[in-house]
């Protein structure tokens, strides 16, 4: 038999796991991506991406640029980025953050041609450490 107090230990890991699993954030990158790309394709204006992204009240534009690109070399070897020209302009998003031991945020990329018109959604993930 189980101790009460173990049991409770053992219901309320589950209950934090569970929980915790429901963050759409903690998907992998490529997962958040599509997932953008159902609600904002390729080839949508900046304007429109202005507007949806100022729609959802838990996300944050923290630099609109449209007078400067982004290269899309972003530090790590994802393939989202091969053969990926660099962007004119470009919106660069807070999305969130979730926490185990130390604290993910996620940020969305978006990138766009001479012409405002959104090219790429680059997702990308930084974990604070001690």
């Amino acid at each position: 038999m189980i101790p009460k107090i173990g049991l409770f230990a053992v219901i309320l890991t589950v209950v934090i796991i569970a929980v915790q699993s429901q963050n759409p954030l903690r998907q992998s990158d490529v997962q958040i991506r599509e997932e953008m790309l159902e609600h904002i394709p390729l080839g949508t204006s900046m304007d429109d991406v202005i507007k949806f992204v100022g729609a959802n009240t838990k996300w944050q534009i923290l630099h609109i640029h449209y007078d400067r690109g982004y290269e899309f070399k972003y530090g790590h070897n994802d393939k989202m980025n091969e053969g990926v020209e660099p962007s004119k302009k470009y919106i660069l998003v807070y999305l969130g953050h979730y926490q185990n031991i130390f604290q993910t945020g996620v940020r969305a990329l978006y990138g766009f041609d001479e012409n405002s018109e959104l090219t790429k959604i680059y997702i990308g993930k930084m974990t604070d450490s001690l």
